[in-house]
């Protein structure tokens, strides 16, 4: 049975460039805000060990449409904490490959993150392979 896990938090995490020239405090407690609300959403949820490979879906719901960059740029922090929380071993493209982020238009006030997080199952080489 392969590990999936999925969920939304009412509030949305900053673009780059709103983070652009900010004190580092002002970073520094946005990575910890991020990480302490998908501590307390994925309570019970996590995986017995961080997943080697997984399927990211990142849903970012505002009532403005973000850039390319500003779209994938504001999940830094929600991903980081996968990593931080031990859901995902790791975030390098060999073990999330290039995660698929998609916007949806929602009224204004009313933003939101949807994460699913979908293990690939690893396959053992064949023995010829081995060889």
């Amino acid at each position: 049975m392969t590990f999936r896990l999925e969920f939304e938090i009412p509030s949305l995490p900053k673009r780059p460039n709103e983070l652009l020239g900010a004190h580092w405090r002002s970073r520094s407690n946005h990575k910890k805000k991020w990480l302490r609300l998908i501590h307390l959403v994925t309570l019970g949820k996590r995986p017995v060990k961080p997943l080697e490979k997984a399927k990211l879906t990142l849903t970012r719901f505002s009532a403005v449409e973000p850039d390319e960059d500003g779209l994938s740029g504001s999940f830094k922090p929600v991903v980081d904490s996968l990593v931080d929380l031990d859901i995902l071993i790791d975030d390098r493209r060999e073990n999330t490959g290039v995660p698929d982020y998609r916007w949806v238009k929602c009224s204004p006030r009313k933003g939101k993150i949807q994460v699913i997080v979908e293990e690939i199952a690893m396959t053992k080489p064949d023995k010829e392979r081995e060889l």
